[in-house]
């Protein structure tokens, strides 16, 4: 804690997220993002202690037998000579006795106090011009440097929204979208309504997709702010301002549960993924297949790869969320396996990185992924948010405003991060 009484803050060498500091002397913390022990800089540390030494005045008593020699001496026929020689040598010998004895006493106080470690109050006597000397000086502490708390990686620049069925309130929302003007667009997971945000947070409108029974199992909006969203099987897109609908994107992938989980790519396309079935008591992989389909703007199917996720781990995947980059790659954060695979733009699987785990790197039923302009991979789950780059490096992990339903990214970079009641937008660091 500083000197105004504020706790500081430093970030994390393992995963670069902020670290509380209560100032109490701890020379390390425990990061309560990784995990990992990280010694605490120098400059929090609250400066030490002197080291002080006592030293107590020793006073030398004169023995009977002393002042018996020093008075025969002085009356023995020598008279002044031998008074005048022999004098000032007992007083240079006991001067010594005393400086030895006073040496002595302050090296027992230094020992202790080594061993102890406990500073010592300093005495020094007047009267020993000896025990002056043998005192250490004192050390004294450096300035202590004032320290800038450390701000987090995400700083929160607003918030709007509450729990409602009401104009500009929200319902359970599970997609959302940003289109090249900064309007949010966010959708109830059922009934099938969709709202518009400006960039300041203020409601604009709304409109209905499928019918009040539909649940939204996919949600994408493109820059020009077409939104997609699955009815009964198709993507269908609608004029996102004004909520007209514009048309269902064709598909001849035969009968099937249809189409969920959507992303937009740079481009104006649309990738998508594609279940044989999603419903029911599964003994098999049979009849339950996903495909990854992809359109360009002009709403042409230019790929299709069957299973992508399955044919690699030979299991069912029913719960698959697509995003592309600026290269036309695509990343799919597979729930079933807590990892994310990775195709090239013509569907060539090329890699997969992540595990089950709340280590860094690892993923715990994440509820959303997002890209940015700069390529980078934004995994959402629970009040943590994590960052990859596209070789599947881990970045850091940095906390969030409550648990993530949906996570989106705008062209500037800002982080759009949705609770179900709430929408929050994160201003992100370098």
């Amino acid at each position: 804690m500083s000197e105004s009484g504020k706790v500081e803050s430093f970030k994390c060498d393992n995963c670069g997220a902020p670290i509380d500091y209560d100032g109490r002397g701890e020379k390390t913390v425990k990061c309560g993002y990784c995990g990992s022990i990280q010694p605490v800089p120098v400059n929090l540390l609250p400066p030490a202690e002197p080291f002080r030494v006592s030293v107590q005045p020793v006073q030398y008593q004169f023995t009977p037998t002393d002042r018996k020699i020093a008075k025969a001496t002085v009356a023995t026929g020598a008279g002044c000579v031998l008074g005048s020689v022999l004098l000032p040598l007992v007083i240079l010998g006991v001067t010594a006795i005393i400086i030895l004895v006073v040496m002595n006493n302050v090296s027992n106080i230094f020992n202790t106090a080594t061993s102890n470690m406990k500073p010592q109050l300093a005495t020094v006597s007047a009267l020993s011009t000896a025990a002056k000397a043998a005192k250490s000086p004192t050390p004294i502490p450096s300035p202590t440097r004032a320290v800038t708390p450390t701000p987090g990686y995400a700083i929160k620049v607003m918030s709007f929204g509450s729990k409602g069925t009401s104009q500009g309130k929200l319902s359970d929302v599970r997609g959302m979208g940003v289109d090249s003007q900064g309007n949010i667009y966010v959708a109830d997971y059922s009934g099938g309504r969709v709202q518009v945000f400006d960039k300041s947070g203020q409601y604009v409108s709304q409109f209905k997709t499928g019918n009040t029974k539909s649940v939204t199992v996919g949600f994408a909006v493109d820059a020009k702010g077409t939104v997609y969203v699955p009815e009964n099987g198709i993507v269908v897109r609608y004029n996102g301002l004004t909520g007209a609908k514009i048309g269902p994107l064709a598909y001849n992938g035969g009968p099937g549960a249809g189409f969920a989980e959507l992303a937009t790519t740079a481009d104006g396309g649309l990738v998508a993924m594609w279940y044989e079935r999603r419903n029911g008591f599964f003994t098999s992989r049979e009849g339950a297949r996903e495909d990854l389909v992809r359109w360009d703007a002009k709403g042409k199917v230019t790929l299709t790869v069957q299973a992508p996720i399955g044919n690699q781990t030979d299991n069912l995947e029913l719960d698959n969320a697509p995003v592309v980059d600026q290269k036309g790659n695509i990343y799919i954060y597979a729930s079933g396996e807590n990892a994310i695979f990775k195709f090239s733009a013509d569907g060539t699987y090329q890699s997969r990185f992540g595990s089950a785990g709340d280590q860094p790197g690892q993923f715990s039923n994440a509820n959303g992924i997002a890209i940015d302009s700069q390529n980078m991979l934004y995994v959402a789950e629970s009040s943590r948010v994590s960052m990859f780059t596209t070789d599947g490096r881990f970045i850091r992990a940095f906390s969030i405003q409550g648990s993530a339903n949906a996570v989106v990214l705008d062209a500037e970079g800002n982080l759009f991060v949705t609770d179900g009641s709430t929408v929050t937008q994160y201003a992100l660091g370098q």
